[in-house]
């Protein structure tokens, strides 16, 4: 439903028509302010737009001042799985041999072997023999690295069953009872192994299964083969277990380790770990060797009857060098004359050349392949692979082409906004700014402007010489707005005078010491983009104006709605007055009226 007005019912006007119209014409100021504010707003959007596009271009000329783009080089090898290569501009075109003699491998400092393991210097499990314990027991004592369960398994297919309460010596005498005689089993040392096995003996081969026991898993016999050479199905690892996670005290159950473990200081190539026995287990003291910026990693494994193992992080022939005020170092093993395994160099030869050393065996830069980064995969002496180092001119032609498509992205869009239709009369935003104009103009003159100094050719040494140009390929410079790209030319006199493509673009000094012509547009087009750059200029002056703009349509606005309460109060007063004379005349005409009665 519409608004109600009852203006103008004393008077006959109109009076909020009149009002309306009167408005009209004192906010025509108002609306010129808010189409030149909107018109500023308009420019600010542009210039960002513009400034956008122009770091793009920026970024893109920026690319071209890089030598390893501009004079590319790739790297291949003939066997990836032994070695890879990469490249870089610096590199030498050519094939070369490269024989891999070592990888580089880092020390390592572990549970020794030497000695069998409990004697508290080669092994870290205690391998004193438990085979009288009942299983119960076993378990109590966390000689395995699981319970061991009661229940059945067969041997040569005959059940075995065994209780809680039979020991390891109870369950071989069943094993033998159950084959006739023909199968026997102990407990034993194993010092290949680390630790202690089960050992079953028969001159057949033995084939065992499981059943309702655990006892072949527990003991590693599922996964062991018989061997026919000593007649015997023997445990595939040591079957003794250290509870790495358990106080080395043993107050919280039995550790297995192979000596007592008290409270003492570690010293690891300078750095101090403190551990106490009665709060730390082997688990605390590994995370706390591992924090301690010892320059080695630590970790313990249950396999071999159990080895703590710390591996250098850098690789090479440095040492691990280690002290203990206490004997955790004893009792882990780390104190056997076979515990440290040095590390090595990695080695190899570039064209059958004198053996190069290194402590890496990545990102290596070895002589006679100057320029180029190796990875070692796999060593194989006596067979050299090939490293083939060729230019590559893809990754150029990417980077120009790229070029294009943004050089043409600004000037069209500068091209837009100074544009004027004839047919519709429509104006581009910034088509009377010599601020862009001369950008443009500035644009295509840096771009084609010449480079003295080039080494090699004869060529206007400008950008023609590449294949771009303005317009169809062959055109003189100028004479159309988008530039073009002749790829085959540019292929052709890259790879057949990178140097001078290099000079020209800006990538590598000219022997004048002139500046390359993507050096020099960068160098304009940053001046440009820059927060102290004209366009951001440009911008801080018009949002200054729109500040003032604001300023004076709010004071407009406040004063137009004032002079509209003002008209509207004068209009209802005038039909006040209106309305009381209306009155008083029918007053005097009722007046008139009797008196013309009495007269009659």
């Amino acid at each position: 439903m519409g608004n109600i007005s009852f203006g103008g019912l004393a008077s006959g006007l109109d009076s909020q028509s009149i009002i309306q119209q009167l408005m009209t014409l004192e906010s025509r100021p108002l609306g010129l302010l808010n189409t030149q504010r909107s018109r500023l707003e308009q420019q600010n959007e542009a210039y960002r737009t513009l400034n956008t596009r122009i770091s793009a271009l920026e970024s893109a000329a920026f690319e071209l001042t890089q030598l390893g783009n501009v004079r590319g080089r790739k790297a291949s090898s003939s066997n990836s799985d032994q070695l890879l290569a990469t490249a870089n501009a610096n590199a030498q075109t050519g094939t070369f041999s490269v024989e891999i003699l070592q990888r580089a491998s880092a020390s390592v400092l572990r549970t020794g072997t030497d000695a069998t393991q409990g004697n508290g210097i080669g092994g870290v499990a205690d391998a004193s023999d438990f085979s009288g314990l009942n299983l119960t027991q076993i378990n109590a004592a966390n000689r395995l690295s699981s319970n061991l369960s009661a229940g059945t398994f067969s041997v040569n297919g005959q059940n075995v069953s065994i209780l809680s309460s039979d020991t390891l010596t109870d369950i071989f005498a069943k094993i033998n009872t159950a084959t006739g005689g023909a199968v026997t089993g102990q407990l034993r040392t194993d010092s290949s192994k680390g630790g202690l096995v089960v050992e079953l003996s028969s001159a057949a081969p033995i084939a065992v299964s499981k059943g309702s026991s655990n006892f072949l898993s527990a003991f590693k016999l599922d996964t062991a083969s018989y061997d026919s050479v000593n007649d015997r199905l023997q445990s595939s690892d040591a079957v003794n277990s250290v509870r790495s996670d358990l106080r080395l005290d043993n107050s919280a159950g039995q550790t297995n380790l192979a000596l007592p473990v008290g409270s003492g200081t570690l010293t690891i190539n300078g750095a101090t770990i403190s551990y106490d026995a009665s709060q730390d287990s082997l688990n605390s003291i590994i995370n706390r060797i591992n924090e301690a910026n010892a320059g080695v990693t630590a970790k313990f494994s249950n396999l071999n009857g159990g080895q703590l193992t710390l591996t250098n992080q850098d690789l090479g022939p440095t040492g691990i060098f280690l002290s203990d005020t206490g004997n955790f170092a004893d009792a882990l093993g780390l104190k056997a004359p076979d515990s440290i395994a040095a590390g090595q160099s990695a080695q190899l030869r570039v064209d059958g050349g004198p053996i190069q050393f290194f402590n890496k065996n990545t990102g290596l830069t070895a002589d006679g392949l100057s320029g180029v980064l190796l990875d070692l995969k796999e060593a194989a002496p006596g067979s050299p692979v090939e490293v083939n180092v060729s230019a590559d001119t893809d990754l150029a032609i990417e980077k120009v082409q790229n070029f294009v498509t943004q050089f043409n992205a600004v000037t069209k869009y500068i091209d837009e906004l100074r544009n004027f239709n004839p047919e519709t009369r429509q104006k581009g935003i910034f088509l009377a700014d010599s601020t862009i104009g001369s950008i443009r103009n500035r644009l295509q003159q840096t771009l084609f402007e010449s480079v003295s100094g080039l080494q090699g050719g004869t060529g206007l040494g400008n950008l023609s010489e590449l294949g771009i140009n303005t317009g169809a390929i062959g055109a003189v410079p100028g004479t159309t707005s988008e530039l073009q790209l002749d790829v085959a030319k540019l292929r052709n006199v890259m790879e057949n005078n990178p140097t001078r493509v290099a000079q020209l673009l800006g990538a590598e000094d000219t022997s004048t010491g002139s500046t390359g012509v993507m050096s020099r547009l960068k160098d304009y087009l940053n001046g440009l983009s820059s927060v102290t750059g004209v366009l951001n200029e440009k911008q801080r002056s018009n949002t200054r104006q729109m500040r003032s703009l604001d300023t004076r349509i709010q004071t407009m606005e406040q004063r137009l709605e004032k002079k509209q309460i003002l008209l509207e109060n004068q209009f209802t007063a005038l039909e006040r007055t209106v309305s009381r004379l209306q009155t008083q005349q029918q007053s005097l005409n009722s007046l008139f009226a009797l008196v013309s009665q009495g007269r009659g």
